[in-house]
């Protein structure tokens, strides 16, 4: 897979998942924080997409290395941070 493309799904991936964890998990509170996870889930998810039928980005070096990885990194962490909050859930 292209790194270019790769970095830009885990983008949308991220911004999605951080989206849907808003109505999940924090159902009815309204504080700060909720509002700028909301908030960081959609420019997220908007770099994502303008990343995705953007010319531009592909026309840039295929070496992302480290940048790549941290958006493994970050996936990761958003996985787990929503894994953690659904069996919250059930408790």
């Amino acid at each position: 897979m292209h790194p270019s493309r790769f970095v830009t799904r885990c983008f949308i991936y991220n911004g999605v998942l951080l989206l849907v964890t808003q109505p999940l998990i924090y159902r009815s509170d309204l504080s700060l924080a909720v509002v700028g996870n909301a908030v960081t889930a959609l420019c997220l998810l908007f770099v994502g997409v303008f990343r995705l039928y953007s010319e531009q980005e592909e026309k840039r070096p295929a070496e992302y290395g480290s940048f790549a990885s941290g958006m493994v990194l970050s996936s990761l962490l958003a996985t787990t941070l929503f894994l953690a909050g659904l069996s919250m859930l059930r408790w």
